[in-house]
């Protein structure tokens, strides 16, 4: 079934690369022309978590001077859709973020001493609400890496080339 809209037509899977160079009013444009139906989810939640996590990868890129695509992947599996974002940006260790992202997310204190410690360490530029937000908006969530290969595996400084998120939404 084609449950995804862009730009007025339907689709079942849907690809969209986004440079690293792009203007962020650009992407937002982009981004918010993806509409799922049916689901018992706010489609500006939807938009919110994904670019939550594009602008991760944009830091990552820009930072880095990588100049690759990011992609967004939407396709129609089942009773699911699926968006998977891949970027380039090396990766990160998970362990540094303010909270287990193995644990429930309703369970997490976003108040805590690990989110104000990690927020100062950051200079208040980085506050670990993206993967935290996106967790609370998409029933399934799965974080892998990968290296140069594309070869796929856990978090290595200095192998890992980049990150690919997977996401899935329950449709009616």
């Amino acid at each position: 079934m084609k449950n995804i809209l862009y730009q007025g037509k339907r689709y079942n899977h849907l690809n969209i690369n986004i440079s690293a160079n792009a203007p962020f009013n650009a992407i937002l444009n982009q981004i918010n022309q993806i509409y799922i139906e049916p689901i018992g989810i706010s489609q500006e939640h939807i938009s919110y978590a994904i670019l939550e996590l594009l602008n991760n990868s944009l830091r990552a890129h820009r930072e880095k001077h990588i100049d690759k695509n990011i992609t967004v992947k939407a396709q129609s599996k089942g009773k699911f859709v699926l968006f998977i974002i891949k970027d380039w940006g090396g990766g990160f260790d998970v362990s540094e973020l303010p909270y287990d992202i193995n644990e429930e997310h309703e369970k997490i204190d976003v108040e805590s001493d690990q989110f104000q410690l990690y927020r100062e360490k950051h200079q208040y530029r980085r506050f670990g609400m993206g993967l935290l937000s996106t967790r609370r908006v998409f029933q399934e969530f799965e974080i892998k890496f990968y290296d140069g290969t594309g070869q796929l595996g856990p978090y290595k400084k200095d192998f890992t080339s980049g990150t690919v998120i997977k996401l899935g939404v329950p449709v009616k």
